[in-house]
C-alpha cells in the first residue's frame, strides 16, 4: 500500500475525481483544504520579512492506492 499525495488548483479537483473515479482498482480519496506558495514566490533576500509572500487555495489529495495501482492512480492525476 502507498499514500499518493497531490496538490491541486480547486479547480482541478472535480477533473482529477472523475479520472480517479474510472480506475477498476481506485479505493477513495481523502480532500483536505491548504493554504501555499511557489513557483519562485520565495523570499530570496537575506532579510526574510523584506518581503510577503501572498499564500493561494489549494487542495491536498490522498489516494492509499495498493502497490500494483500507484502508476494508475498517478497518471489519473497527472
Amino acid at each position: 500500500m502507498k499514500l499518493v499525495v497531490a496538490i491541486l488548483q480547486p479547480f482541478a479537483l472535480n477533473k482529477v475525481q472523475n479520472a480517479l473515479l474510472k480506475l477498476s482498482c481506485f479505493p477513495g480519496m481523502t480532500v483536505v483544504p491548504v493554504r501555499g506558495f511557489g513557483q519562485g514566490k520565495g523570499c530570496d533576500a537575506p532579510d526574510f520579512e523584506a518581503e510577503i509572500v501572498d499564500f493561494t487555495d489549494k487542495v491536498r489529495v490522498e489516494v492509499a492506492a495498493p502497490d500494483d495501482a500507484v502508476d494508475a492512480v498517478v497518471e489519473a492525476i497527472v
